[in-house]
């Protein structure tokens, strides 16, 4: 009965100090994470020691003697991370959690039918304040798209950048690529975070055709290097916010979905989300795998590939493009040839990484004059790709 109302006692004192931090943000959090596991620690000694067998005895012992130091060395690690976080830190409002929904396709897509206004500072300084709006497919909308008719569609799929984090509706490129050349309706499917699973999710909805009022058209995928992290769900993707993201896998040389990655490889996110937790691998920014490999190009070129068959099948075309967007490297690209599919090398059109391209150092997205670039190249390509 004793050891009992020991054990209930010390449940209770860590469940009131865990109602106490709740409310506190990501200090809070970790802390009551801590807590946690010292009540573990502490149950199976208190559990351990009451045993008969002496092995039972010396094992409990083992346990909570490393349990205990690697929950010290982690916590030591906690305070470092703390200490290190910078005072002027960037506030985004409202948060970004604000914009967004489930969804059974793509994982999350922002809110259908709304207007928002994001803001981000650092300190006192505004980096930026912008308005996006959103159709009734979640879609971003093109301001420029006055005409009642068009003669083709141009389909833009790919992260953040496609989307235009940063800048206005008519700042995004494929707006401005709709606002060059009248004879486009841009419909724009990027959104902050997506990978190229987005893409394939999308292209495989049975109503996909529905949404598109032309017959005829293109399709363009902005690719950057982080998509390979996106598509293969490494650890910090996946604790981050990529746990709901669409899960695809090779299976007999096809690229096969198996629901999200917390439900299509649960053993393994069940290990992500232990070892994420962990602040020795939050601040050595250790990710796994270790290092983005050729089998991770070859997958992701091949789930590009997938899309294509995907895009022909259901619009009857073959105008599919892969666009290297400014400042990537030629890495990728070997890996399209050997899927024979067709890009364009916009690896050297600016340099991305300029203050002037981008909101360096504080955030990497393109500012609207580096989409006004992109879209004008953009435009001049097609007329060569895609004559009239």
């Amino acid at each position: 009965m004793r050891l009992v109302i020991i054990t209930l006692a010390v449940i209770a004192g860590v469940e009131l100090l865990s109602y106490l931090f709740k409310n506190t943000g990501y200090e809070g959090r970790e802390v009551i994470f801590y807590l946690r596991c010292l009540e573990l620690i502490i149950l199976i000694g208190i559990w351990g020691f009451r045993a008969k067998k002496e092995w039972i005895k010396n094992l409990t012992l083992s346990f909570i003697s490393v349990g205990f130091m690697l929950l010290l060395l982690d916590f030591i690690f906690f305070i470092l991370i703390i200490i290190k976080v910078p005072e002027k830190s960037p506030t985004l409002l409202p948060p970004a959690s604000s914009f967004v929904v489930k969804d059974k396709d793509l994982g999350y897509v922002p809110m259908p039918d709304k207007i928002f206004n994001p803001v981000v500072k650092f300190d006192t300084f505004t980096l930026y304040n912008i308005h996006f709006t959103t159709d009734h497919f979640s879609r971003r909308i093109n301001p420029f798209d006055t005409n009642k008719v068009h003669k083709k569609y141009a389909l833009f799929f790919g992260c953040s950048i496609t989307f235009g984090e940063g800048v206005n509706d008519s700042e995004t490129f494929p707006a401005r690529f709709a606002q060059d050349d009248k004879d486009y309706h841009s419909y724009n499917f990027g959104y902050s975070g997506y990978g190229p699973q987005q893409m394939l999710a999308n292209l495989q909805k049975a109503n996909l055709k529905d949404e598109i009022k032309e017959k005829d058209g293109v399709a363009f995928y902005t690719y950057i290097s982080p998509h390979i992290n996106r598509a293969i769900g490494d650890m910090q993707t996946y604790n981050a916010w990529g746990a709901e993201m669409p899960y695809y896998y090779e299976k007999d040389d096809s690229i096969v979905r198996k629901g999200t990655f917390t439900s299509g490889r649960w053993f393994v996110s069940k290990i992500y989300t232990l070892l994420g937790r962990s602040s020795i691998i939050k601040y050595f920014k250790i990710n796994i795998p270790f290092k983005i490999r050729e089998r991770h190009y070859r997958f992701v070129a091949k789930m590009i590939k997938a899309s294509y068959n995907q895009y022909v099948k259901t619009f009857e075309n073959e105008n599919f493009y892969i666009i290297i967007f400014p400042g990537e490297t030629e890495d990728m690209i070997p890996y399209l040839k050997e899927q024979n599919l067709k890009y364009l090398d916009y690896t050297r059109l600016f340099d991305r990484w300029n203050p002037k391209y981008c909101f360096m150092p504080y955030d990497m997205h393109p500012r609207p004059v580096a989409d006004a670039i992109f879209a004008k190249q953009l435009s001049k390509d097609i007329k060569i790709l895609d004559p009239k």
